[in-house]
């Protein structure tokens, strides 16, 4: 009995062992995948240029410095100091030693919380030779354009529910025996303290008909009042690049004040209207005599 039940004991285990085998394979074979590597070399930064500045966006630059080209399709980038997180989506090829921008709109400044000195991240998704990979990095910032957006957006936040300041009117007159362009500044106080517009810088395209590189009219104006300022202004440059090149050369930074206790100073951009920038250009090209 025991000789004729040894062969059918020997089947069992043999079969018992093939089964093990075929469940540790097949489990073997349900394991994932593991996710491709992050592509090495990535490095992201962000800036606003001068184009940028002029339609109120700003850039996040992707650097591949690795030996290989891939294609960004995901971007979330998100800093403390700005009050929402900028996300994209699509497919952007990215070539390897060079490096490609992602340019969105300007957020706003996250005013409500405390300055922070902490750089960005952003989350990155690739898709590379070997699939979809993703990684984080931090993003640096080399001109600290993100500290001095969030500083001068929550500045003129505040200014705002004091007083306004806006450039009403261009218009070119003749002044000391020469055309000059008149800058018509108007500022309007509605708070309950007095406020100054202390100086306006000249710019690429123009400049303090009087010589210079600020307008320093140091007026101030009571709660409650409007006043209205009048600068002149010639060209800083007489060229044609100096029109067909410009960019931020009819946007003048303004320094006012708001004299409080502690008296609370930034800068205000003065951004001339198509009209007036139209009028701006005119001036200059008449001026410089390459008008036509």
């Amino acid at each position: 009995m025991q000789r004729s039940g040894a062969p059918d004991a020997q089947r069992r285990r043999a079969c018992a062992s093939l089964g093990a085998a075929l469940v540790v394979a097949a489990l073997a074979g349900c394991a994932p995948t593991p996710p491709p590597p992050a592509p090495a070399g990535i490095a992201v930064s962000v800036q606003q240029n001068r184009l940028d500045i002029a339609r109120g966006k700003m850039t996040v630059v992707v650097h591949n410095g690795g030996a290989s080209a891939v294609t960004l399709t995901s971007l979330v980038y998100a800093d403390a100091r700005w009050a929402s997180v900028l996300e994209w989506t699509g497919a952007l090829p990215v070539p390897a030693g060079r490096a490609r921008s992602v340019t969105a709109d300007l957020m706003s400044p996250a005013c409500a919380t405390s300055p922070t000195d902490v750089a960005g991240t952003a989350h990155l998704v690739f898709q590379t030779d070997r699939g979809a990979a993703s990684d984080d990095y931090g993003v640096d910032d080399p001109f600290g354009f993100v500290a001095r957006a969030a500083q001068q957006g929550c500045f003129a936040s505040r200014f705002a529910a004091t007083a306004a300041v806006d450039l009403v009117d261009v218009a070119v007159v003749t002044g000391a025996g020469a055309a000059v362009a008149e800058l018509t500044v108007r500022i309007v106080n509605h708070g309950a303290a007095p406020v100054r517009l202390d100086t306006v810088k000249s710019t690429t395209l123009l400049q303090p008909a009087a010589g210079g590189w600020l307008w320093e009219p140091a007026q101030v104006v009571a709660a409650g009042e409007s006043v209205t300022v009048r600068l002149e202004a010639a060209p800083a440059r007489c060229d044609l690049h100096a029109i067909a090149e410009d960019k931020v050369g009819t946007r003048f930074e303004a320094a006012v004040s708001v004299l409080s206790d502690p008296i609370d100073r930034g800068s205000l951009t003065l951004v001339a209207s198509d009209p007036q920038r139209a009028r701006l250009y005119d001036f200059v090209a008449t001026t410089c005599g390459f008008a036509p």
